[in-house]
């Protein structure tokens, strides 16, 4: 139980972090970039609170491999901002990513 209730805290603080990473998107008019971000990035805890709430196996492991697939593509945005001349990049955003990515993995 502990691993999920760790998972909860750092998606909810990871979520907070994409949103206020979302504002200078917003405010360069980016505005392509910050819609998908921010979806990408909250919908990871949102996954693994449904998760949580599941009432089988299988629907619990099915949010769970949601929720790692939302990871990928946040990872591949992230990056894309850090190799950008155009964009700005959050390393702790990344390695808080990085560690949401190891913990979902654990519980599989």
């Amino acid at each position: 139980m502990k691993k999920r209730n760790e998972i909860f805290v750092l998606t909810y603080k990871f979520s907070l972090g994409i949103m206020e990473f979302c504002e200078w998107f917003e405010v360069k008019h980016k505005d392509k970039i910050t819609k998908q971000l921010l979806k990408l990035g909250i919908s990871i805890g949102i996954n693994v609170r449904e998760a949580h709430d599941s009432k089988s196996k299988a629907d619990y492991l099915k949010k769970i491999e949601i929720s790692a697939k939302e990871v990928e593509k946040t990872e591949n945005l992230l990056l894309l901002c850090k190799h950008s001349n155009e964009y700005p990049f959050n390393e702790k955003l990344y390695n808080e990513l990085i560690n949401i990515k190891k913990r979902l993995s654990l519980l599989n």
